[in-house]
């Protein structure tokens, strides 16, 4: 981000935080931000105010909108020509939209609601002072749409509270699932709130996999993550059962119809549109699709514990080996989707890492090779992109359940494109 940043700060007045001279009543305002947005932002209004802060509605680079906060603590001192003012009283600069201020205010005693924090607040100190420590500090990470990350420094160890939306349960519950079984190492559970989906967890000290600037660390993670899945092959009926979306293929297959369905209205195709090429192209995939679900069932390593969308920010490298953070996205399916998934989201953030994406296929795969045989993994190096795909978007459509906006037609004609593209590979891998 290249320009300063204006900060709409409030107080339980419902008035925001302004400096004044002579000239101007204003918002405060902060540098460009690089890096992780909200940590960033949070960061740089402690380094201009000297008090923390929490977000309430966040930055939306690229939408004009304005970052909205408010102190963590009601009793903060105000530097030097600051101090509080109704929104109609800013004379210079921009201000928050009316209408924003007010859904901020209605929800207030929500995940990330301004009364929200300061029940947090307390919840904190007094889960803290149960593990024999004293609370520091609470520096926050991010708060979209109701998932709120924030760091929590204590007198002891680091530790990390994480609330999730609705749509992201499955994080809360795989979570302390993991943290008890331990056949897949996630960090360790402390406490829960089960009204907020909120946990503290313990700090895992470890390299985001972005971070790695070398080939061979990541193909070693590579090892370490086809190792982890291998061995935490066989719990699928219990995953099930604790609300894993069941993405197997003879699933997926019957599916297609209503996932193709949903294509074809984001596309917007009549269905009396036969002669239509995209609708061509589309009931072509039909088939095609069917018989690779068909060919995946087969295998003998065709579902685990995986996530749909694997992200190279949740995988952490430690001295004890490979951690996931993040399980919102937990399923049951084909366990190389992960690599998969993992390759083309390490695309889009490293254009450097990716061209190492070939090298960290065949590593990945010859773990699977090993373990059950070279033959089965080979026939599987056609279909994947187009399996992970499919995967990836009948896990979409499954969270979005409501299927309505924009935004779901949008995602809609994104995966059908992608599976038109990638689905090309597995006619000429059957030719």
């Amino acid at each position: 981000m290249s320009k300063e940043i204006s900060l709409a700060i409030l107080n339980e007045r419902q008035e925001l935080l302004s400096f004044r001279n002579r000239r101007f009543i204003k918002l405060p305002k902060i540098g460009a931000l690089k890096g992780r947005i909200g940590f960033e932002l949070t960061n740089a209004v402690r380094e201009l105010l000297g008090t923390g802060v929490y977000l309430l509605e966040p930055l939306r680079p690229g939408q004009g909108s304005l970052p909205i906060l408010r102190f963590q603590s009601s009793c903060a001192a105000l530097p030097t020509g600051y101090g509080w003012v109704h929104p109609h009283e800013i004379t210079c600069g921009p201000i928050p939209e009316p209408d924003v201020l007010d859904r901020v205010w209605r929800n207030r005693v929500s995940v990330g609601g301004y009364d929200w924090y300061a029940e947090l607040s307390e919840w904190l100190a007094e889960q803290v002072s149960r593990l024999g420590y004293r609370l520091l500090s609470l520096d926050q990470w991010n708060s979209v749409s109701g998932n709120v990350l924030i760091r929590v420094k204590t007198t002891g160890p680091q530790f990390w509270f994480k609330a999730v939306c609705d749509a992201n349960w499955r994080d809360f519950s795989f979570a302390q699932l993991l943290s008890e079984k331990q056949f897949f190492p996630s960090p360790h559970v402390r406490a829960i709130e089960p009204l907020w989906k909120g946990m503290l967890l313990e700090h895992v000290p470890g390299t985001e996999l972005l971070a790695c600037q070398n080939v061979e660390t990541f193909m070693e993670a590579m090892r370490l993550l086809a190792e982890l899945q291998i061995r935490g092959m066989g719990s699928s009926q219990s995953l099930l059962l604790q609300g894993a979306t069941d993405l197997r293929a003879a699933t997926m297959s019957r599916m297609l119809p209503d996932l193709l369905r949903d294509f074809e209205d984001a596309l917007g195709i009549m269905k009396s549109d036969d002669d239509d090429p995209e609708s061509m192209s589309l009931k072509a995939l039909a088939p095609a699709l069917e018989r690779m679900c068909f060919e995946v069932a087969s295998l003998s390593f065709c579902d685990g514990l995986v996530p749909a969308s694997l992200n190279p920010h949740h995988v952490l490298l430690t001295p004890n080996g490979l951690v996931l953070i993040d399980w919102a996205q937990a399923c049951v399916s084909l366990p190389l989707i992960a690599g998969e998934s993992l390759w083309l989201n390490l695309g889009r953030e490293s254009l450097a890492q990716a061209r190492w994406a070939i090298r960290l296929r065949m590593e990945y795969f010859s773990c699977w090779g090993r373990a059950f045989g070279y033959s089965a993994w080979s026939s599987m190096i056609h279909h994947l992109p187009a399996f992970s795909t499919l995967a990836a978007a009948i896990f979409y459509r499954d969270r979005e359940a409501q299927r309505e906006g924009d935004n779901f037609d949008m995602r809609m004609r994104l995966f059908a494109r992608q599976l038109q593209s990638v689905t090309r590979r597995i006619f000429e891998s059957w030719l």
